[in-house]
């Protein structure tokens, strides 16, 4: 049974992204697991004894414990359809990020579903956020669910590949992810124009749709244009796609920059579901 898990921090995006998560779990057959991390406060490494705001260590464990089990509830009750869902709780203390990470690597998660609101000041798009830090991090697959989505509105996958690593590995790990959604998957390469690269994309790409010639529920398109940054950009605002997707893998130093910079502000901005794959996690 694939194991999807849902961090929780009882905010409206959270609460959104565990509806979704609840419904891909029906639909996967999956068991959620809903993950809250409390903050504790310690004493500055000079000194050894840790200290809590309020409250122990057990008391702070059992009220979290009751806030997520009351979370769980609530989210059972209203999705009534969904009750045969196998839907556990944890609590942990530390900081969001380390603890998703973790959690995710400990128990072999198949998917991570965050939610998140965006960002709305300069410090949030300079910063990133709690969803840009784990996408980046997770060994796993990450859904990133924004205030406007709406479960069951997924068709289809649309994918932006860059035509590094194990690009096929990659394509057919998505498309198993639409066909078991009942989804289509689209494929699309924005070159940069006038670049050296653009006449190296073109016969890749080529190559990419003959390793998938004849499946009907994959298709492929290529754009040229200098800034594909922005291409990419205004192709979600314009088509509006049912979820996009997009991969990351380790790099140079300065296609890191470049490649972050793009997943951090598609996640921040975007009003569609992301779903993010670890292309350097797929074996070749």
């Amino acid at each position: 049974m694939k194991t999807i898990l849902i961090p929780v921090d009882y905010s409206a995006p959270s609460r959104l992204a565990a509806d979704f998560g609840l419904w891909l779990a029906g639909q996967l057959g999956a068991h959620v697991i809903l993950l809250h991390a409390y903050p504790v406060a310690v004493m500055p490494a000079l000194y050894t004894i840790p200290i809590q705001t309020t409250g122990s260590d057990e008391t702070l464990y059992q009220q979290n414990g009751e806030y997520i089990q009351a979370f769980r509830d609530d989210l059972l009750r209203r999705h009534p359809s969904l009750n045969s869902v196998p839907v556990t709780t944890k609590v942990i203390p530390g900081s969001a990020k380390s603890a998703i990470l973790s959690e995710a690597t400990e128990m072999k998660a198949d998917f991570i579903i965050l939610g998140t609101s965006g960002a709305s000041t300069t410090l949030e798009n300079w910063l990133g956020s709690v969803a840009t830090a784990v996408t980046l991090k997770a060994s796993c697959p990450v859904w990133v669910i924004s205030g406007t989505t709406a479960p069951g509105r997924i068709r289809p996958l649309t994918y932006f590949a860059d035509l590094e690593g194990n690009e096929v590995d990659c394509i057919q790990r998505i498309v198993e992810i639409a066909r078991d959604l009942d989804a289509s998957t689209k494929v699309i390469h924005v070159a940069a124009s006038a670049s050296e690269n653009q006449w190296d994309a073109e016969p890749a790409f080529e190559k990419l749709k003959e390793a998938f010639q004849g499946e009907s529920d994959i298709h492929f398109w290529q754009f040229d244009d200098p800034h594909p940054h922005q291409r990419i950009e205004n192709y979600i605002q314009h088509y509006n796609p049912g979820i996009v997707v997009l991969a990351h893998h380790e790099r140079s130093f300065l296609d890191t920059v470049f490649h972050k910079s793009l997943i951090r502000h598609i996640v921040l901005t975007a009003k569609v579901p992301l779903l993010i794959i670890p292309k350097n996690a797929i074996r070749a």
